[in-house]
């Protein structure tokens, strides 16, 4: 083992010395003879990439097989030949694939180069267009904060015109009254009071007359209430009615104990209409009424204490206001001394019945 293996060795040392030697000689005899072309290892011929040296000296290698070929093999994988044309045209012919290979791929690098940076510049844009998005959002939002701070300012300003030509208004007639005032001298205190009762009378005049427009009203209304197919009419400082609906009138003087009665309760609900209280009492105001008068101011009670919310408090000894009343009680007076006491509406009616004291129509 030990022997073949330096025999190969001393076999190969003499191979590339054989071959350095036979290079050498190639070279003399070029020279001597003036022999003109290319010889010598196929790489050092070429003017190619380091790492495609094995490439070019297999398809050198190769392409020493084909006839028609000026090549001489001289050793191992180094030849000559005179035509450096056929050299270079043969030395690259399977090189050209392995260029074209290369520059295809060099394009694709190039195009992904290319790509990548247009991926970069598209990012790069978006990223611009997303700030020049939000600056002109802002600016969007302070174009329309700057039109509602305009509007406003223009409607103070307007307003603040219409208060300044008010001032001016103002300061004219002041100026107006001033002058008066002067041109009338100075004013005693007892012309100002005369004046501040004279105004004072005059309001009193005016809530007076207003007051009474009111309760004539509401007079006129309660009137034909009460009164079936009658009027009446409150004139200042005079009253006049008619209990026969046929036009004529009659003064107070002229009225009866219970016409008297009618007009009074009439005045009394007209002002409870205008301004109504709390509560009202009454004693004893149907005494002088007539039976179907009775029933109508019993009616009437009953309504103004629904709608208004009013209480009304009355003594009385006929049947058509305990029939409307919602509480009763019977007062009876024994030894001096007197009892109240919570009476049924029956109970009531009953006693009244047979109570012949005050059952005179």
């Amino acid at each position: 083992m030990h022997v073949t293996s330096n025999m190969c060795s001393i076999a190969m040392v003499d191979f590339n010395a054989d071959v350095r030697r036979g290079l050498n000689s190639i070279r003399r005899i070029c020279r001597e003879y003036k022999i003109s072309g290319v010889f010598g290892p196929i790489i050092e011929l070429l003017d190619c990439d380091e790492k495609y040296f094995t490439a070019v000296e297999v398809t050198a290698g190769n392409r020493m097989d084909i006839d028609g070929k000026k090549f001489e093999l001289v050793f191992a994988r180094t030849v000559i030949c005179r035509d450096l044309d056929v050299a270079t045209r043969v030395a690259r012919t399977d090189d050209q694939r392995i260029t074209e290979r290369v520059t295809e791929q060099q394009k694709i690098d190039a195009k992904r180069s290319h790509d990548k940076s247009e991926l970069e510049q598209l990012k790069q844009d978006i990223a611009n267009a997303n700030k020049q998005k939000q600056f002109i959002s802002k600016a969007l939002e302070n174009k329309v904060l700057e039109d509602r701070y305009e509007k406003t300012l223009q409607d103070e300003a307007k307003e603040l015109e219409q208060l300044l030509s008010k001032r001016s208004i103002f300061l004219a007639k002041q100026e107006e009254y001033s002058n008066k005032i002067r041109e009338l001298g100075p004013l005693s205190s007892d012309a100002f009071e005369t004046e501040l009762i004279s105004a004072l009378d005059q309001r009193k005049d005016e809530s007076i007359e207003r007051t009474f427009k009111g309760v004539a009203r509401h007079f006129r209304e309660v009137f034909s209430e009460l009164v079936q197919g009658g009027h009446g009419h409150l004139v200042m400082m005079k009253k006049k009615v008619s209990f026969t609906g046929q036009g004529e009138t009659q003064s107070m003087k002229q009225l009866s104990g219970g016409q008297k009665t009618v007009v009074a309760l009439t005045l009394i609900f007209a002002i409870q209409r205008c301004d109504p209280a709390p509560f009202y009492l009454f004693d004893e105001i149907d005494a002088a009424l007539d039976p179907q008068y009775r029933t109508a101011v019993g009616n009437m009670i009953r309504r103004l204490a629904d709608m208004a919310n009013t209480q009304f408090i009355t003594t009385t000894f006929r049947p058509e206001l305990v029939k409307v009343a919602d509480k009763l009680y019977g007062v009876t007076h024994k030894n001096r001394v007197s009892r109240v006491n919570v009476v049924s509406k029956e109970d009531a009616l009953d006693f009244i019945e047979h109570d012949q004291s005050h059952n005179v129509e």
